[in-house]
């Protein structure tokens, strides 16, 4: 896939509803400011958090429709943060970075419970990462309900 049709991807989320939103918990600076930087310049509207346990009324505030949640920065305190943003009614789908492939064994009924969308296996590609938040955006707007989807970057590679 070339560069244009990744742009095409991410942005036919904007519309009459205004630009896409999407949270960020990242911890890496680096990581986060290049993924911030990328969809921006796209379009998106980013807010950036750097801990799981900081970012639930941040989630609420900045009403993102998808959320990008790095497992690797402290796991527990992620996947409560998923589980809050679900009791409190939050529509937001949820993407989830990891290096850990055990997360690949969460049961799908958990998955879909915590609102992951897609699970993808770092270290990867800015152009995945930002493939897995349009979907995860897709899929809130229409409103799907389909089973997470696992995506391996180092297949991507």
């Amino acid at each position: 896939m070339d560069q244009t049709d990744v742009r095409v991807d991410l942005q036919l989320t904007a519309g009459a509803a205004g630009p896409p939103r999407v949270l960020l918990v990242v911890a890496d600076d680096l990581y986060a400011r290049a993924l911030d930087r990328w969809l921006s310049r796209r379009g998106w509207r980013v807010t950036r958090v750097a801990a799981a346990r900081n970012a639930l009324s941040c989630w609420e505030s900045c009403r993102a429709q998808a959320i990008l949640v790095n497992f690797d920065d402290d796991e527990l305190a992620a996947l409560a943060l998923l589980a809050a943003g679900r009791r409190r009614g939050n529509a937001a789908r949820a993407v989830v970075v990891t290096r850990d492939d055990s997360v690949l064994r969460l049961p799908d009924a958990v998955k879909q419970r915590l609102g992951i969308n897609d699970i993808i296996l770092g270290p990867c590609r800015l152009t995945v990462t930002a493939e897995a938040l349009a979907r995860a955006v897709e899929s809130t707007t229409t409103r799907e309900q389909s089973g997470a989807a696992v995506f391996d970057s180092r297949e991507a590679s």
